[in-house]
């Protein structure tokens, strides 16, 4: 479903036209990496359990900020030669219950660096808008 959600949105605002097979092919693709990774992430999980050691990929569970904050978590999208950015944000209080969310297309990017450089100043512009001062943020670059 979300590879039809992509394609669809790549020909509304792209005008970009896919072989429906092509994307079929696409999701297919998709789908099986995503499978493979809970997959190992599982196997990982488990075997970290047993041994007590550290786990080998990050942690995907949010953690709470410091006392008296809010945490703002953000993430980008590049694509090399995209003429945007895609961008989107979340904003939770410490007890995780969410306040505000969004996402933007931005000015083109030329490096991961800086589509996530965009992505936060995008963030912190609607948490300064609207008018939060204690704001821990968070990204993954």
């Amino acid at each position: 479903m979300w590879r039809l959600w992509k394609s669809r949105n790549e020909y509304l605002f792209q005008q970009l036209d896919r072989f429906p097979w092509k994307v079929a092919q696409k999701a297919e693709q998709e789908a099986t990496e995503w499978v493979e990774t809970m997959v190992n992430d599982t196997a990982i999980s488990h075997n970290t359990a047993q041994s007590n050691d550290r786990p080998l990929s990050r942690s995907k569970q949010w953690s709470s900020p410091p006392e008296g904050f809010l945490k703002c978590n953000f993430d980008s999208g590049y694509v090399q030669g995209r003429d945007y950015t895609s961008t989107g944000w979340i904003l939770r209080d410490c007890n995780g219950r969410v306040l505000h969310s969004g996402c933007a297309k931005l000015q083109q990017s030329y490096s991961a660096l800086q589509a996530e450089a965009l992505g936060f100043l995008h963030a912190l512009q609607m948490v300064w808008i609207r008018g939060y001062c204690y704001v821990w943020f968070e990204g993954d670059n």
